[in-house]
């Protein structure tokens, strides 16, 4: 009886330490500390933790690492959503978009209440251009997890494309509130400030590149008073920019 107590509190304390670091690696990411969520990753970790480093990876534009980190994922018993999510991801990334989309829905029907599980399908269909089903899966994970900020970031930028500037702007303000060290912040930011700029829409999910461009249609009344509009942030689920890059670079005064 002592023995199966003791299994019992020590695999509960080993599931509290896997969700305190995944969500402390979560914080990295969101901060833009790609480098120091890629080493926090080990072998036969926490997969939460291997899935964040695997986004890691591509927003250092290590693609071929990125690649193995989901692989290691997939290499899961078939039984493990994560089996499904990473094949997700490795499918994404090697633009079998249409194994991607189903793999990452039999991660869904698997779990429905885990949030990473949407979170795949959310980006592949963000990949086929489904906005509002996009938006739709993004939204369902700040519902099942209301501090990842760029499910709010990309559930701003689905809603945006769907047409829905009013949930565009929940999103963002959530996002501008959880992650404010994200590279993307004042590029998020400068919509308010900017309304008659040209935005950089990047739609490269994966190895894949296409970007749009759009005219920021802010009013002047709008862009004083703080309100949204219907402007479109970067978006880029892959990699980070080389403006990005080059203002990390820059010391620290």
């Amino acid at each position: 009886m002592k023995n199966t107590l003791l299994t019992v509190v020590l695999a509960f304390a080993a599931s509290a330490a896997f969700a305190q670091d995944a969500s402390q690696v979560q914080k990295l990411f969101e901060a833009g500390q790609y480098q120091r969520v890629v080493d926090s990753a080990q072998p036969g970790g926490d997969p939460a933790v291997l899935y964040t480093a695997a986004q890691s990876h591509q927003k250092l534009g290590e693609n071929d690492r990125a690649l193995e980190t989901y692989s290691a994922l997939a290499a899961r018993d078939e039984g493990d959503i994560w089996h499904s999510i990473g094949l997700s991801g490795q499918q994404l990334m090697q633009d079998d978009v249409e194994g991607a989309l189903a793999s990452a829905r039999h991660a869904v029907e698997m779990d429905g209440g885990m949030a990473e599980a949407h979170y795949q399908l959310g980006l592949v269909l963000a990949k086929r251009q489904e906005w509002p089903p996009a938006a739709a899966e993004f939204d369902r994970v700040t519902e099942l997890n209301p501090s990842n900020a760029y499910a709010h970031y990309y559930g701003g930028l689905m809603h945006y494309r769907a047409n829905r500037p009013d949930r565009m702007a929940n999103h963002f303000e959530q996002f501008l509130k959880l992650a404010p060290d994200a590279p993307e912040r004042p590029e998020v930011m400068q919509i308010h400030e900017d309304g008659s700029r040209k935005v950089t829409i990047s739609l490269g999910i994966g190895t894949s590149r296409k970007t749009d461009q759009f005219n920021n249609p802010l009013s002047g009344s709008q862009r004083r008073s703080g309100r949204w509009g219907r402007a479109a942030p970067p978006f880029d689920p892959s990699v980070i920019s080389a403006k990005q890059r080059k203002r990390r670079r820059q010391p620290q005064s």
